[in-house]
């Protein structure tokens, strides 16, 4: 034990890694032979940078308490040494960690903690955490985020320190670290491993410009803090490519194999050798079969599944089937196109059942789940749709609501994220589709909507402004303000007057235009651009004109 704290303190004086398995000098193999002593009793040493929310500093130790276990179970191997892992608790604290436990330089560590979640050097034994991501914000989240990085350690132990840029594919060892991290989730409460692929598929299918998996093959330092930018969506790829390589075999196989492939880094030449001789194709098959069959993925409409818990009656849940399939056939004729990937949509009886469902299905705390949930009828995480049937009370509320709510997630798709939308414009494609469904039911005319819609207005003390509803924060604050009801109908006159001049398919330019300006920055400046690119001015000067054609009774009795 004393000869391995000398060695892993002489390591620390060479220079940390970025993350697992990033190479050391020529030198490095003369002291690999010290590293491969196995300790008595491996353990996971939790360190606190910074002010640390107690429940992420609760699910990190369920996950590092977890892990070993997990490792046992499914890979029948797990750490030989310890690991000291730091969570930060912000991205103040992670960017010092990386500089002071992985010698990263100022701009190096700036840079990695803007974009990543966590990281994790091999050869030094040491893990970062930080607490701040995005991929932090759930229980399941925080436990899967925990199994990625500390999978990282068992890459660079069961390659004998082998998994260098320069020999291991990227997307596998990434992939696979994601696999582990959501089998430890599925595991301790977080989101079921099934419901983890989907959202990768669904992910993917939504994002504008995903990177190439021909370009995630060996990347070094400088190309790996590249592809680390949101938009290039590389880690669901990553992920894509491990789920479909392994979901070739039964998992006890894929998992020996996935085991194999490390432990083969060592001796082979380089990582496309040691993944012939794990998986037992080139992996210029692989390439091939995966490349075909995720571009007949994209062309395939959307499956549907359905989940109905008790309480949610048979006629209702048929009702609430046959509502989703008329509404997908709308979206198809209107816009021409399908709505892709996999979606689960569960049907609860009430809210607090909405409540218990994402419990068990999305991985979150009761906390989180209460605050998802709300008051709403219906919220989506990734692939699975929660809808409390106890707010459908009729036909026609039902037709309108799952019109509109299908049409959201068509357009989330189709815009790729929340935040490259303009709030009200989201809203109101949405609610015109649930219009045009109560149409096609026999329930009245767009005319005749649009007429009670401006008698809306006509009521109200002031009416919203375009601009002050281009976020979800903004325009749920603004229906605060001016009412829910008053910013509703100048929502949906706004996209009424779209409508009747560039028609559906404006609509659907407009999501593409969002989605290619999806990494731009500002925000604030991607959104007008994209609304401006399609229907030529931009939003303040288009709520200018449609003020001056409401208060002109441009839509009259």
């Amino acid at each position: 034990m004393k000869r391995f704290l000398a060695i892993l303190a002489f390591l620390v004086l060479l220079g940390g890694a970025g993350w697992a398995g990033f190479h050391l000098s020529d030198s490095w193999p003369v002291f690999v032979e010290f590293l491969e002593d196995r300790e008595q009793d491996p353990s996971i040493h939790i360190h606190e940078a910074g002010t640390v929310s107690p429940a992420a500093r609760r699910d990190v130790e369920l996950a590092a308490q977890e892990f070993p276990l997990l490792m046992d179970r499914e890979l029948g191997r797990g750490l030989n040494h310890s690991v000291h892992l730091y969570l930060a608790g912000s991205e103040e604290d992670y960017e010092s960690v990386l500089r002071e436990h992985f010698h990263l330089s100022a701009d190096d560590a700036r840079e990695v903690a803007a974009v990543s979640g966590g990281w994790s050097g091999g050869r030094i034994h040491t893990t970062a955490i930080n607490g701040a991501a995005g991929v932090m914000d759930t229980s399941g989240e925080r436990i899967a985020t925990t199994g990625h990085e500390l999978f990282h350690q068992v890459q660079y132990e069961l390659s004998q320190g082998s998994d260098t840029d320069e020999r291991a594919l990227f997307w596998l060892s990434e992939g696979s670290a994601d696999y582990i991290g959501a089998l430890l989730a599925d595991s301790y409460g977080g989101r079921p491993l099934a419901k983890w692929q989907m959202d990768v598929r669904d992910d993917l299918l939504a994002a504008p410009r995903a990177i190439r998996p021909e370009s995630l093959m060996h990347l070094d330092f400088a190309q790996r803090k590249e592809i680390m930018a949101k938009e290039n969506h590389a880690y669901q790829m990553a992920d894509l490519m491990t789920w479909y390589l392994l979901q070739r075999y039964d998992r006890e196989d894929a998992n020996n194999r996935l085991a194999d492939y490390f432990c083969q880094l060592h001796e082979a030449t380089d990582g496309e050798q040691a993944f012939a001789q794990a998986f037992g194709l080139s992996l210029d098959e692989y390439l091939q079969d995966f490349v075909s069959w995720w571009q007949q993925q994209k062309q395939q409409p959307a499956e549907i599944h359905y989940e109905v818990r008790a309480g949610v009656t048979p006629q209702m849940a048929a009702a609430v089937e046959d509502d989703v399939r008329k509404s997908q056939a709308f979206l198809r004729r209107h816009f021409g196109r399908e709505l892709g990937g996999a979606y689960t949509i569960v049907l609860t009886s009430s809210q607090d059942d909405m409540v218990q469902a994402a419990l068990s299905l999305a991985g979150m705390s009761e906390e989180e789940a209460r605050a998802f949930s709300g008051d709403s009828l219906w919220v989506e995480s990734g692939s699975t749709i929660l809808l409390n049937v106890a707010k459908l009370t009729d036909e026609r509320q039902r037709i309108f609501n799952l019109g509109a709510m299908m049409a959201r997630v068509f357009t989330a798709q189709h815009t790729g994220e929340e935040k490259n939308e303009l709030a009200w414009l989201a809203r109101g494609v949405a609610y015109l589709v649930g219009t045009g469904r109560l149409e096609e039911a026999g329930y009245g005319s767009l005319v005749d909507y649009r007429r009670a819609w401006q008698e809306k207005l006509r009521q109200a003390d002031a009416w919203p402004r375009l601009p002050q509803l281009a976020t979800k924060q903004g325009f749920e604050e603004t229906a605060s303000s001016v009412g829910s009801e008053c910013v509703t109908a100048y929502t949906e006159l706004a996209a009424a007057s779209l409508l009747e001049h560039h028609g559906w398919s404006g609509f659907y330019r407009w999501m593409r235009a969002a989605a290619a300006r999806g990494g731009s920055e500002p925000e604030d400046q991607a959104r007008r651009e994209a609304f401006h690119a399609v229907f030529g001015q931009d939003p303040a000067a288009f709520d200018a004109s449609l003020r001056v054609q409401l208060s002109h009774g441009m839509y009259t009795h």
